[in-house]
């Protein structure tokens, strides 16, 4: 057996020597516990699968992992005469020494000096085995190579022994490095579909256990299935209206009597902020917002207490967010805190902080307001894109870049993912005046980047070049990205190193951090103060409600370095058998929930009553021949709602196909419309009205009952014959547009399809699991 571990995890456990040593000794553990072939071992951030033949244990951080789904992978032989295992008495002191192999030499590195490295013939190297008197006797030999990942090439290399060097220790290691690339393709292959796989239970591995979960948490389960509802409190049945409780301070919400779980409380009176930074996560309508707003309130009262300085950021996506964020501060009573003073709170968008930071308060950005700029950018890359597309001498030879030209709803789509290209893989990587090196590259810079050849990269960068040309020269504007870029060298300089201590922010708070992308989050870490060794950040995150295609790198890869996770297992909002649809949709993604996501389905509760006179269960509702008109149809069954007391309705558009006309009815209907255009918009929760929206703008909001509409076999996701990598991630992009949606609704979730049309294939299995049932009109 081999043990494959990432170039990044390699690192970082170079800088842990507890977690290092800890895995050390479990490693005989690990690589005979044969349940790893069929299930992933998922402790704290730490993950270990097999492969199915027991040939490769690959073992990762979650927090270390790129967003190109393909990773810098190295090994060490872990069985047989020349493996590690062998030689019980030294594993500690020759794992480390292997692990410091892997990280320098997959970064091109040379070794220290002191380790007497001797080059061998056929790509065979030599050296030390160890730090310590008996490991020192013994030499490693390690093999490096090039290795063929999907359509790139990639270096790896793998470290044997300890052993005596001789001509026999050389020529075994010559016999095995011929299998090299398979082995890391298995290794790789294993991180990518890790979501696939059930998580193993057991109750080994005590010293991976007891290292790996922070030390400033505790593991708080839920004391009941989401299916088994828990007896509600006078306190919590009296807070289920959002309503009830949006201008309780911060004293109410601290009572003993107040609806706040035990997760939230202690999280909030806890001190773990102090040593390390903070990832909260839970299920859409767990209280994440709230419970950042209160543990930030926390730390300005601490600071007042002890007449201590102390400056604290919250940071929300657009101005619609940081307006709703600024005034539920003043509800909670932190006015006092806003205002200059010793203790302040300050309430930005990262689009007004990096115009602050950069003294361009002045400068000429599309728009004071992120959503506004990223609506502005992607409608300028569609325009571009159509532009390049109408001016080819000849049709492209690319099936992708053909659907586009002739299937708008496809291009809109493909136009989203070419936006995120730009921001990630063309801007991030500095190849904004370097075609080449973008479409030639042979390692990814993105997994879209390696979804395409050569001719489709260069349509990309073509249409990156027509969207620069209108952005930089005619309109002569910032994007989002080109000031997030600006202020990220800034605060890479030695004067901001000098000044931060002085400048930078105790606390950082970043609300809803799924909706900044990898140049964004990047940021966040660089604008504390930078004492300790430490990032005073606290991130709210729901990655299942970032409902673009992109892929962020994993936190610790962008700057938050141990970050701990502190789960929330109980949601205000829907009922049981609501929340039971949408984790049935979330699961089915294979990039994003399951072992590298916390896992809320098994250990989640809610505290909406199924028995509420209001509460009904998922139902798909197809319209029949005489009801072609899906926005006439859609509107019909609003009118249903609201005639069985349904106060609050959205609906939710899923495909472009059917906007025009849901907004054309419902704007002509005689009802209290709504048509919510970005995430963040106040919504009145005391008053009956009709909210039209889409997926990405509806996040945040919260309805008696959501209709959502155009979830059909082959509309969403798009059928996509000719490139299944495409097609996986369209359909990954709408299994969270799904959970996004359906966590909407309190009460009553309706599924309305057109006449003829088959629901989209999970909400077959869906219907089929007893999660929804179907009707027609």
């Amino acid at each position: 057996m081999y043990l494959m571990i990432t170039q990044a995890t390699a690192a970082w456990l170079l800088r842990q020597a507890n977690h290092r040593e800890a895995i050390a000794r479990q490693l005989g553990e690990l690589s005979a516990f044969e349940s790893l072939k069929r299930t992933i071992l998922t402790i704290g951030a730490l993950r270990a699968a097999a492969s199915p033949d027991g040939r490769v244990l690959a073992l990762w951080n979650v927090d270390y992992i790129s967003n190109t789904g393909e990773e810098l992978w190295g090994g060490i032989k872990l069985e047989g005469r020349f493996g590690l295992l062998a030689h019980g008495d030294v594993v500690k002191e020759v794992f480390e020494r292997e692990l410091y192999i892997v990280n320098q030499r997959l970064q091109r590195l040379l070794l220290d000096e002191r380790l007497i490295h001797r080059a061998r013939d056929g790509g065979l190297h030599t050296c030390i085995a160890g730090r310590g008197a008996e490991a020192r006797e013994h030499r490693l030999v390690y093999f490096e190579g090039d290795v063929l990942l999907g359509s790139t090439e990639s270096k790896t290399v793998i470290c044997f022994g300890p052993a005596w060097e001789d001509d026999s220790f050389l020529a075994a290691v010559r016999k095995e490095t011929a299998d090299l690339g398979a082995i890391v393709r298995t290794a790789n292959s294993l991180l990518n579909d890790a979501g696939g796989r059930p998580v193993a239970e057991t109750g080994l591995f005590g010293d991976l256990t007891e290292r790996f979960p922070s030390n400033s948490t505790q593991v708080v389960t839920a004391e009941t299935p989401v299916e088994d509802l828990p007896e509600l409190s006078e306190a919590q049945a009296s807070s289920l209206g959002a309503y009830q409780t949006a201008d309780w301070t911060y004293e109410q919400w601290l009572a003993t009597s107040s609806p706040l779980t035990a997760a939230q409380r202690r999280i909030v009176e806890s001190s773990a902020i102090d040593v390390q930074p903070i990832r909260i996560v839970g299920a859409a309508g767990s209280g994440k917002t709230l419970l950042m707003m209160l543990l930030a309130i926390r730390r300005l009262y601490l600071a007042r207490e002890q007449k201590a300085p102390l400056r604290v950021l919250y940071v929300a996506h657009n101005a619609a967010m940081q307006n709703a964020a600024y005034l539920r501060f003043i509800a909670l009573g932190a006015s006092e805190f806003m205002d200059d003073g010793m203790q302040k709170l300050e309430v930005k968008s990262l689009i007004e902080l990096s115009r602050e930071m950069l003294g361009s308060e002045d400068a000429p950005v599309i728009h004071s307001d992120a959503h506004e700029t990223k609506t502005f950018q992607l409608q300028q890359v569609r325009e571009s894109l159509a532009e390049l597309l109408a001016g080819l001498r000849s049709p492209p030879e690319s099936a992708v870049f053909a659907r586009a030209k002739n299937d708008e709803n496809f291009a809109l789509l493909l136009s989203s993912f070419i936006a995120d290209e730009i921001a990630i893989a063309i801007k991030g990587h500095g190849l904004t005046a370097d075609r080449k090196r973008y479409v030639e590259s042979e390692r990814r810079l993105s997994r879209f980047h390696g979804l395409l050849d050569q001719e489709e990269r260069g349509l990309v960068f073509e249409c990156f070049v027509r969207y620069h040309k209108a952005i930089f020269e005619v309109l002569e504007v910032f994007d989002a990205d080109d000031l997030a870029l600006s202020l990220l060298a800034r605060l890479h300089t030695p004067i901001w190193e000098m000044r931060r201590k002085k400048l930078g922010f105790d606390h950082v708070f970043v609300d809803e951090t799924q909706l900044f992308n990898e140049n964004e989050r990047k940021l966040f870490p660089l604008l504390t103060k930078g004492k300790g060794d430490h990032v005073s950040v606290v991130l709210a995150l729901d990655e299942a409600q970032q409902t673009r295609g992109a892929v962020s790198a994993g936190l610790g890869l962008l700057g938050f370095q141990g970050i701990a996770d502190e789960k929330l297992g109980t949601v205000h909002r829907c009922t049981g058998s609501i929340l039971k649809l949408a984790f049935f949709v979330i699961q089915r993604t294979t990039d994003l929930f399951g072992p590298d996501f916390p896992d809320f389905t098994g250990q989640t509760v809610t505290v909406i009553p199924s028995e509420h006179p209001l509460a009904a269960h998922p139902r798909l509702v197809m319209s029949s021949e005489d009801s072609r008109n899906i926005g006439k149809f859609a509107l019909k069954q609003v009118r249903l709602l609201r005639k069985q007391n349904v106060r609050q309705i959205g609906i939710v558009c899923h495909s472009e196909v059917y906007w025009a006309v849901l907004r054309q009815e419902l704007s002509q209907a005689e009802l209290p419309f709504v048509l919510l255009t970005q995430r963040g918009e106040r919504v009145y929760a005391e008053r009956p009205l009709v909210v039209l929206a889409r997926p990405d703008s509806v996040g945040g909001q919260e309805f008696d009952a959501v209709v959502a509409v155009g979830l059909e076999q082959g509309v969403v996701p798009p059928r996509v014959d000719f490139n299944q990598g495409l097609y996986s991630a369209l359909e990954q992009q709408a299994f969270r547009e799904m959970y996004v949606s359906f966590t909407r609704a309190r009460y009553r979730l309706v599924v309305v399809n057109s006449f003829g049309s088959a629901p989209t294939a999970v909400l077959q299995q869906a219907i089929r699991a007893g999660l929804m049932l179907p009707s027609s009109e």
